[in-house]
């Protein structure tokens, strides 16, 4: 890569807020912006000339690499979009969204990697994904445990209609109109968590950064 594709490079990115790093075609970081140490903790300097895949989580290493090969092996399909995690300084964990653009024909001659934090929307995801699977829990009780329980109770009840006074009948009148009131219940709450996870659901969509 040319110092002066460079140094254009820099003028641009300089005051980017999303971190930006430039690599080679050999996977060699060119250049990072200032973002980068504040979403890292790194000095832009100390990842110059660090290879671009070794601040990746080992577990999303592969699928990072993957996305990079599909652009490359493509001239037509120039940008690939990944969400993965970064090391920072610390030694923590940073959820990341990355565009990687491929500019190797370029006067750049290497990629270009816009990257934004999602750290949080990823652990809100995490805690709505929880709240999920209990309102799911919930779900499976009130249709198979309680609905089963009044379709029993409903059962015994029709039998012992020969078998009881008329005042006994009344009684047993209003017991089966619970029943049927519980039922319809769980068919409204039934509804109504599903139509939850469905919301939930729809609303997890990621935000992207072009």
């Amino acid at each position: 890569m040319e110092l002066r594709s460079i140094e254009q490079y820099e003028a641009l990115i300089e005051h980017s807020a999303d971190a930006i790093v430039l690599f080679d075609e050999a996977g060699v970081i060119q250049f990072a912006n200032p973002a980068v140490e504040t979403m890292l903790g790194y000095a832009p300097d100390e990842l110059v000339g660090e290879r671009a895949f070794s601040l990746v989580h080992p577990d999303d290493r592969e699928e990072a690499i993957e996305g990079l090969g599909r652009i490359a092996g493509n001239p037509s399909r120039s940008t690939a979009k990944q969400e993965h995690r970064l090391r920072h300084a610390d030694g923590s964990w940073v959820w990341v969204e990355s565009v990687t653009t491929n500019r190797t024909e370029s006067d750049v001659e290497g990629y270009v990697i816009n990257t934004r934090e999602i750290t949080e929307r990823k652990r809100y995801e995490r805690r709505l994904e929880k709240t999920t699977e209990q309102l799911e829990a919930l779900n499976r009780v009130v249709r198979h445990d309680i609905r089963n329980d009044m379709t029993v109770i409903l059962g015994w009840s029709e039998r012992l209609r020969e078998h009881v006074t008329d005042e006994g009948r009344d009684a047993l009148d209003r017991v089966l109109r619970k029943c049927h009131h519980v039922i319809e219940l769980t068919e409204i709450s039934r509804d109504f968590v599903e139509s939850l996870v469905d919301d939930e659901s729809t609303q997890l969509k990621p935000v992207g950064l072009r």
